[in-house]
Formats: structure tokens, C-alpha cells, sequence
């Protein structure tokens, strides 16, 4: 296979009168890219990975992504397979390291911007999980024997919840 040091978004495929580039990550994700025919006599050719961008958080498949000149944070976004369900998908932080490479900043962008937003080599980009609530249940603290959280339960009483909880 492919090295870490690898690109798979610019595999050549150089013959005796052309050359053809291959972006494995379109090819495996299904998109309109199809697997070419190797011919004899022509030589594959793995450039070096130049640009990454990771993702973190709340994404299908977080990680390190190659990223062309233009990657946008869609592009990104697409590459990880999407928010998870419970993944905030509106915002998101991204962190980038300073040209200086002394310091990394904190952007927060909102969904508007998520397709015009030019990544840049060593973006890191989190993806929070969305706030959730939890319904038909309650939270008992305390001098009990299991503090925590118990399903309410139809015409549940004070003593009924405190016995769930193991009692005092």
C-alpha cells in the first residue's frame, strides 16, 4: 500500500503517451471517479503527501486528511462522513498554528462558512457534541448508596426513588 508519507489524492498513472492523476479518496468514497485500467508498461507514481487537515470530535470518521490547494471545511466535513447524531453540526473550532509556529489561535465558525472556508496545511478542526437532554428521568444526590440518574417511572413516589437508589 501507500506509505503515511504518500498522497492518495495524486496517484500517477504514467504511460508511453499520457498520464492520468488518481484521487483514491474520490474513488473509495464512491464518488464519480472510476478505477482505470493499468495497461503494461506504465508506471504508478505516489507523489509526497504535501497538505494535511485534521478532524476531530463528533465526526463519523475523525482524522488526518489530505487536503488539495482549494479544501475547503465542506470538503473536510464530506471526507469525514459527516457529523455523528450526536454532533453539533452548526459550529465548529478550528485550531491554526501561527506562521511563526509559536502559537495556535481559536476560530469559531458557523455553519454560513463551512463552504467557503479555505483550510490551511496543520488545521485542526473539532466538531463539539451537541448539548443533550434527557427526558423521563431524574438525578438523586447524596447521602444514598447509588447516587445517579433513574428512569422516572409512571406515579413514582419520594420513597420509590429513594429505594431505586438503594436507599439511604
Amino acid at each position: 500500500g501507500v506509505s503515511k508519507s504518500g498522497s492518495l489524492r495524486q496517484i500517477q498513472i504514467r504511460g508511453h503517451e499520457s498520464r492520468e492523476v488518481v484521487d483514491l479518496y474520490e474513488l473509495l468514497s464512491g464518488g464519480e471517479a472510476s478505477s482505470p485500467i493499468l495497461r503494461g508498461g506504465e508506471t504508478l507514481f505516489i507523489p509526497p503527501l504535501l497538505e494535511t487537515a485534521a478532524i476531530v470530535g463528533e465526526v463519523q470518521r475523525p482524522g488526518i486528511y489530505e487536503i488539495s490547494g482549494n479544501g475547503t471545511l465542506a470538503g473536510l466535513l464530506k471526507l469525514a462522513q459527516g457529523v455523528t447524531p450526536t454532533g453539533y453540526p452548526n459550529r465548529v473550532n478550528l485550531y491554526r498554528v501561527s506562521e511563526d509556529h509559536h502559537e495556535t489561535g481559536i476560530q469559531t465558525l458557523e455553519a454560513d462558512d463551512f463552504e467557503g472556508f479555505k483550510l490551511e496545511s496543520g488545521d485542526i478542526v473539532q466538531v463539539m457534541a451537541r448539548p443533550l437532554r434527557t427526558i423521563n428521568a431524574f438525578k438523586i444526590e447524596g447521602a444514598v448508596n447509588l447516587p445517579g440518574s433513574y428512569q422516572v417511572l409512571e406515579g413514582m413516589t419520594l420513597a420509590q426513588a429513594i429505594e431505586m437508589a438503594g436507599g439511604l
